[in-house]
């Protein structure tokens, strides 16, 4: 009795040790940091982010966790494409309620996302990781692409906002007068390989939405053009139902489109493979050598499903093999490097404990 007493009493001392000597820790950190004039637990944020860009040169913390994950199934052939904050380069938005430098790309990538093609990392998904310059807009190429390497993205997209503004012409005339109202939207985009870091063609696109008015007209008809012709930018919100169905916002829907439109002929699916059977014909730790290069008009940051040869089925009565199973998608190569001809170096990005030489890949 008196050991079991004792050993429960052991039993409870030593987790209250154990938080008194947490607690104590707890303190001195408390007291060291408050030394150094920082919170414990900043202090220690700020120390974990320097150490980490000291010895492995990220751009900053840990990529969030659907950055670091292999990419599933349905999305593992798509081109991801990170958008990033863009540079006011209008007069009209200096003295905006509106956040168009996030704003922007967000309805951007909206309009994109509807290709099955891509997979669009939101503008969010990099903001944390901007220094408040770079939150404006005001990022270079190589900043971007790092960005787009440590995201696990394909490309890169930023730019200039040229024009997001609204115009009023007006006249008069012996059997009556006219209105003009315009919006107006244009952006200037870069686009940038992330795998190479090529920059591609320039995507450019502005719209204009018009609404004119003529003869002599009830003058309450123009009360809603006039309201956004004046306060637009100052008292409706960025994402109301006002702001989309105003000119402005019906300019920016069709730019967006435009934006769409232009990627699609730029970053486009692999070509159809001219190749007899092309195939994985080396591994050499996380990269394979495919049999296809310059001759079958592909590039560096195309992808490829990976197939296997299909398992083979036994009888379960004799044993015997009745043939094999239809091929199974079990990996994903995306190219790196075009060597020759009919040579490239690729990653694996799916299926690194599956995938070996001989498999056939596929553009998909």
């Amino acid at each position: 009795m008196g050991s079991r007493a004792t050993n429960s009493v052991t039993a409870i001392r030593t987790p209250v040790q154990r938080v008194l000597r947490i607690a104590l820790l707890g303190f001195m950190l408390h007291l060291s940091a408050c030394a150094s004039g920082l919170e414990p637990s900043l202090q220690t944020l700020v120390m974990s982010a320097q150490d980490d860009s000291t010895s492995t040169g990220q751009v900053g913390p840990e990529p969030p966790t659907w950055a670091q994950t292999a990419r599933g199934d349905t999305s593992a052939l798509s081109q991801v494409i990170l958008l990033l904050p863009m540079k006011d380069k209008t007069k009209y938005l200096k003295r905006s309620i509106w956040p168009v430098q996030t704003g922007i790309p967000k309805v951007l990538g909206d309009s994109i996302g509807t290709n099955p093609f891509y997979k669009i990392l939101p503008v969010d998904s990099a903001v944390v990781y901007l220094a408040p310059e770079e939150r404006l807009g005001d990022i270079s190429a190589e900043r971007a692409l790092a960005i787009g390497r440590f995201l696990a993205a394909d490309w890169v997209m930023f730019g200039q906002i040229q024009g997001l503004t609204m115009s009023r012409f007006q006249a008069t005339a012996p059997i009556g007068g006219h209105r003009n109202y315009k919006g107006l939207a244009s952006v200037h985009l870069l686009l940038y390989n992330v795998v190479d870091g090529r920059r591609e063609a320039d995507v450019v696109v502005e719209r204009e939405v018009g609404s004119k008015r003529t003869g002599i007209a009830n003058p309450a008809s123009h009360i809603h053009l006039d309201r956004q012709y004046y306060l637009l930018d100052q008292q409706v919100p960025w994402e109301s139902e006002e702001f989309t169905t105003s000119l402005v916002g019906q300019a920016l829907a069709m730019c967006a489109s435009g934006v769409a439109e232009q990627l699609a002929e730029i970053v486009k699916p692999p070509p159809t493979l001219g190749v007899s059977g092309p195939k994985i014909i080396d591994i050499d730790g996380g990269t394979a050598y495919i049999n296809i290069g310059i001759a079958d008009g592909i590039r560096n940051g195309d992808k490829f499903g990976v197939w296997d040869r299909g398992r083979e089925l036994l009888d379960p009565g004799t044993g015997q093999s009745l043939g094999h199973a239809l091929p199974r998608r079990i990996g994903v190569v995306q190219v790196e490097q075009i060597l020759s001809d009919h040579l490239a170096l690729a990653r694996i990005l799916d299926g690194h404990a599956t995938i070996t030489k001989g498999y056939t890949i596929r553009p998909e």
